[in-house]
């Protein structure tokens, strides 16, 4: 007999997933995924800029990446050992060779969340082979080795894979891996063509589903080390089902609430699908900028991006009007106030921040009323405040201009508008445009739901089977099953 014939594995193995499992999903979801949720949701309570960066999901280096890759190298200690019981037990070559081919999948995805090798790996062949400098669409480059992995695990799922609480917990988190290379190559053309704010959902949503896909493969290589039988139906299955209908619940309560309650939609959205055709303009002292628009719904907020120039890292401010009427700046004035423009970090003459203008009351009257949207350059002589704009015409139905002058008919300045919160006829019938506006929404929302939909779905299941064997533990010994 060989060594790993006669060394049993299994209780010290799943002792270990026990208390490793649910340790890194407590860390990720308390540091990382909440945090996010509450910055993305709620700005004014916490800045992204407030969040340190050892938090960061998506930096290599940081406390969070260190802690995503833990989670799969815990998957591949599990999932080898896991092999190495199905050969002490005889299960079969589909059964070793299976939990060895995932085994070793989690060891090389732990090594490169920390060293980044898809991404310059996936640039190069994607760069020379396609001729596109997108470091997100890596996984064409290598969906050849992806496709094999799929194949050998569902072999092994389907041939070596027994016990069924193992089989759906390996089957969803190797979902959630795919996903996750689904959402990356979905975010510059769908999330981050949307919104800036949608960009950063979907990192957040793609690195969860990495890691909640190492700790469901871990789980499963825990119930296959925790199983006595080949066959085993147990209360496993239905703990699945059961958090799997909780996650649904869960984020279908409360994305409705932050949909009805919190979530302004975009009522007018000015801004390039991508940096092509995007510059910057400039105003200097006693100057302004004029942007025509055309009132869709009551507008409660506008964003656009902007930063002072010259001012010694010190901020600077503009004054801001709608006026009723053309962009010449002439027409009753209907809203109007003074706000901060962020100072330009030193030898940085790029950056620009988001500039963010209330409108109290919120901005209302018939649809289609003709508006505009003044920016004027109150500060120092020395002091210039610049703004982003766009030349390829995607705001059609205005055009900027420069003191009181028109420019080229196809210049605009980016800016988005944004409705007010409360749930009203007039909100949902902006919701319904903005959902029927194109294809990137309603995708959009269809994958932002599935992903939320799963990432809830592992710690509600991990905490159910905490809470059973807490249970199993209290009992009397002559009431335990195994």
């Amino acid at each position: 007999m060989t060594l790993l014939q006669t060394v049993q594995l299994e209780r010290p193995l799943a002792l270990l997933g026990r208390v490793l499992l649910p340790s890194l999903m407590a860390f990720w979801w308390s540091a990382v995924v909440v945090p996010r949720l509450v910055s993305l949701a709620f700005p004014q309570w916490l800045p992204s800029g407030a969040i340190p960066w050892h938090l960061n999901p998506d930096k290599e280096g940081s406390a969070a990446n260190a802690v995503s890759a833990a989670a799969l190298a815990t998957a591949a200690l599990l999932t080898l050992g896991a092999a190495a019981a199905s050969h002490r037990r005889g299960d079969g070559r589909f059964a070793v060779g299976g939990w060895t081919i995932v085994a070793i999948t989690s060891a090389y995805l732990a090594w490169e969340e920390i060293s980044g090798f898809h991404v310059t790996f996936g640039r190069k062949v994607i760069a020379s082979v396609f001729g596109i400098q997108n470091s997100q669409l890596w996984p064409i480059a290598a969906s050849p080795l992806v496709a094999l992995f799929v194949l050998a695990a569902a072999g092994f799922v389907y041939k070596g894979l027994h016990v069924r609480e193992a089989r759906a917990l390996l089957v969803i988190g190797v979902a959630a891996w795919l996903l996750a290379l689904g959402n990356e190559m979905l975010n510059p053309f769908v999330f981050r063509a949307v919104a800036t704010e949608a960009g950063e959902l979907e990192v957040l949503l793609e690195e969860t589903l990495e890691f909640g896909g190492a700790l469901l493969v871990g789980s499963s290589a825990v119930a296959a080390l925790r199983a006595q039988r080949k066959e085993s139906a147990g209360p496993g299955i239905r703990r699945i089902a059961a958090s799997a209908l909780a996650a649904l619940v869960i984020v279908g309560v409360c994305g409705g609430l932050f949909t009805a309650l919190v979530y302004r939609p975009p009522v007018i959205d000015a801004r390039a699908n991508s940096d092509i055709g995007v510059y910057t303009t400039w105003i200097y002292a006693g100057h302004s900028i004029v942007q025509e628009f055309r009132l869709p719904a009551p507008v409660d907020r506008l964003e656009l991006s902007g930063a002072v120039h010259g001012s010694d890292g010190r901020a600077g401010t503009a004054i801001w009007r709608i006026i009723d009427g053309t962009g010449a700046g002439t027409g009753d004035i209907l809203r109007e106030g003074r706000i901060g423009i962020p100072a330009i970090p030193a030898r940085d003459d790029m950056y620009l921040a988001a500039v963010t203008i209330d409108i109290a009351p919120p901005l209302s009257g018939a649809e289609g009323r003709r508006l505009a949207l003044q920016l004027v350059n109150d500060g120092a002589p020395e002091e210039r405040l610049s703004f982003q704009a766009v030349k390829d015409d995607r705001y059609a139905d205005g055009r900027l201009w420069f003191n009181g002058a028109p420019t080229s008919p196809d210049q605009d300045l980016e800016f988005v508008a944004y409705g007010p919160p409360d749930p009203t006829s007039s909100k949902l019938r902006t919701l319904w445009r903005l959902v029927t506006s194109g294809w990137r929404w309603p995708v959009l929302l269809a994958a932002a739901a599935v992903d939320l939909t799963l990432i809830t779905f592992v710690p509600v299941l991990l905490a159910a089977n905490e809470l059973s064997l807490w249970k199993r533990a209290r009992r009397p010994a002559r009431w335990r099953r195994e």
